[in-house]
């Protein structure tokens, strides 16, 4: 671990990682309907909460890894894994339950 925070060259991809992170957040978030509204799509909110996630979670490994934080580089690792792991099981059950129900054609869409 000390090895990978010591590098030498590691500013310039870890600040690339964290914009990258930035952009992807964003675009998570301009990606997820209104929840206020009534007829939410869930599958586009999911989608839009996981990719904001693993925006998020970009974006801390690279401050982690840019100001050797190795306690931030394990919450980024583990929140994001999780929460990825999560809301993509929440994605198959809707998935799955609009394939049986016939309800929605573009579910898998993703």
């Amino acid at each position: 671990m000390a090895t990978f925070f010591a590098l030498p060259w590691k500013d310039g991809p870890a600040l690339a990682l964290a914009l990258f992170g930035v952009a992807l957040t964003a675009h998570g978030i301009l990606g997820m309907p209104n929840p206020t509204r009534q007829h939410v799509d869930l599958v586009l909110w999911l989608q839009g909460f996981r990719r904001m996630i693993v925006g998020l979670a970009l974006l801390m490994f690279g401050i982690a890894w840019l100001r050797n934080l190795p306690w931030l580089l394990a919450i980024a690792l583990g929140a994001g894994l999780q929460e990825v792991r999560e809301s993509t099981s929440y994605l198959l059950t809707l998935d799955r339950e609009a394939r049986r129900s016939g309800t929605r054609a573009q579910a898998s869409a993703r």
